[in-house]
């Protein structure tokens, strides 16, 4: 077992001119293989080795929300309270009517805009928590609607742990998660220790040119940024991994509760209609039948991957020291299927269908926005989706399930959905709802005044489309057609009765429109052709 992904991972390390990476390997209660891959400093020829320091970016929220729901546990606050219920001086800014709550900030449905946070040279540049929140914690859509990563959204949550407990946070998790787990190579300041076998940090623009060494840095609030600025080991982190597995539990001492673990590691916002999601800080998915536990992270300079079954008590951890910009993490989940001994090549031909399915061509077909367009087809027998330049092949497993093999999200589940219809409307994978391209109803209103015109194009191809104007009466949409970001066509109707006598349209008119797809909503014009004199010559 441990031979197949010694093999794996350095195949990969050679792939992606990795400069080093670290691998652990968790069954139970023990680390089972752990080893390190290249080098943690190419100048100095320092190798990697399973103890080599990492910075563990995003990997971070997961350990902190430990420390943050063990004073849950102690009945301090509730997960369903309003964060500003909590927070003194600097709050969230919102305005909509629903304010976040904590679980809202946990699972990332809190509204709170997708943004990074500051470097900085040394400690004596950066600001405050507070001030940082009072900046950057603005919502930007009410809480529990979409899916937005938040890094503000985790400040927070070390802000409220210093709240609730009267210390740094930073202090908090070193006292209450750190040191119980026996985490001795991990803090968010670095020992001497931890300095001396710290990894460099490298990055690049695209694969064919050199990586290059990055400039030191730290976080630019101080305390650190609860998103991420663990400093740890894979070998340390894995500890942590244990406990998760473990009923929060490591060597007999016990850091959560097992109902706060089960709990954290359920579904608590699903993806649209699938069964992957959202856990508290976790993202809880579906992979090769198994829900998978899992985490990724990249910063300036490193990324990193923390995957688990939680049934078979199987992890992977894998760190490396790059971050080349284009979105890529450590395959872990692929290592974590060797690791469970459940790991197989695909063969299309095993897939192939003689006879095509009447649903696939109802799949098929564009999705995405114009700048990440998605295409669903079929070919061979298969059904196939573009990522990129490549493909992957989509397997059912029953319904509207279906397995991706091939790519970055090898062995996840995608669900396709209906829309009311009956006609295939997106399809969710991972935390991300993808939407046909261009489809589904749109509502077009006059800004300034919607009086003036208000109705809903429901378009179900780009070659076809309906209206359903202000009476709610469908009505077919003549010369219509979808050409890249643009649509057009024409539609006749009537002006409702409560309008007329304002200065509306006339009561028959033709409505042609041209409308532009910009950041998923559609801005242009809208003409009305008359087809009744406004006014009319009346003889006595």
């Amino acid at each position: 077992m441990f031979e197949i992904i010694d093999n794996y991972v350095s195949s990969v390390v050679k792939e992606r001119n990795l400069p080093g990476s670290s691998v652990a390997i968790i069954k139970d209660r023990e680390i089972v293989w752990s080893k390190g891959f290249g080098y943690a400093d190419l100048e100095e020829k320092m190798p990697a080795t399973s103890d080599t320091v990492y910075r563990y970016c995003s990997i971070t929220k997961p350990f902190v929300t430990a420390g943050l729901l063990q004073l849950m546990e102690k009945g301090i606050f509730s997960l369903d309270d309003p964060v500003n219920d909590h927070l003194e001086k600097a709050k969230v800014k919102t305005v909509f009517a629903k304010q976040p709550t904590i679980r809202d900030l946990l699972t990332h449905y809190s509204g709170l805009p997708t943004i990074g946070t500051p470097r900085a040279r040394n400690e004596s540049e950066a600001s405050s928590t507070e001030k940082y929140i009072d900046k950057f914690a603005r919502t930007i859509r009410p809480p529990g609607q979409i899916h937005g990563y938040s890094n503000p959204g985790f400040v927070i949550v070390g802000h409220l742990i210093e709240h609730f407990s009267g210390i740094p946070y930073t202090t908090y998790i070193k006292e209450n998660v750190i040191k119980p787990l026996e985490m001795n190579s991990s803090d968010f300041y670095l020992t001497q220790q931890m300095e001396e076998r710290l990894s460099t940090g490298y990055g690049r623009r695209n694969l064919m040119e050199p990586v290059q060494r990055v400039t030191p840095y730290v976080s630019g609030i101080y305390p650190p940024a609860a998103s991420g600025n663990l400093y740890s080991t894979c070998n340390d982190y894995a500890h942590f991994i244990i406990a998760q597995m473990n009923g929060g539990v490591f060597k007999g001492k016990r850091i959560l509760k097992e109902e706060t673990i089960k709990e954290a590691h359920r579904l608590q916002a699903a993806t649209g209609n699938s069964r992957s999601g959202m856990g508290l800080s976790w993202f809880r998915f579906m992979h090769n039948g198994h829900v998978v536990i899992r985490h990724t992270c990249g910063m300036l300079g490193w990324t990193s991957h923390v995957a688990f079954y939680p049934d078979l008590k199987t992890g992977v951890i894998w760190n490396t020291n790059l971050n080349d910009g284009s979105g890529w993490r450590p395959p872990a989940l692929t290592a974590l299927s060797m690791a469970s001994g459940e790991y197989k090549t695909f063969d299309p031909e095993t897939t192939r269908y003689e006879t095509i399915p009447d649903e696939w061509r109802k799949m098929a077909g564009t999705y995405g926005s114009p700048d990440q367009k998605v295409e669903v087809k079929i070919e061979e027998g298969n059904l196939v989706k573009g990522e990129g330049d490549s493909k992957v092949f989509l397997q059912k497993i029953e319904g509207l399930r279906y397995m991706v093999h091939g790519g970055l999200n090898d062995g996840l589940e995608l669900t396709f959905e209906r829309d009311e219809e009956g006609r295939i409307k997106q399809f969710d994978l991972g935390t991300s709802v993808i939407h046909r391209y261009l489809t589904g109803s749109w509502r077009v209103i006059h800004a300034p005044n919607p009086r003036f015109f208000d109705f809903v194009i429901d378009i179900e191809s780009e070659n076809k489309a309906t209206v359903v104007n202000k009476d709610g009466v469908k009505l077919p949409i003549t010369s219509f057609k979808v050409e890249g970001q643009r649509i057009t066509g024409s539609f006749k109707t009537t002006e409702p009765q409560d309008t007329i006598g304002l200065s509306t349209p006339p009561p028959n008119y033709d409505v042609e429109f041209e409308l532009s797809y910009i950041e998923d909503i559609l801005i242009g014009q809208v003409r009305l052709a008359q087809k009744k004199p406004l006014f009319e010559c009346l003889e006595h």
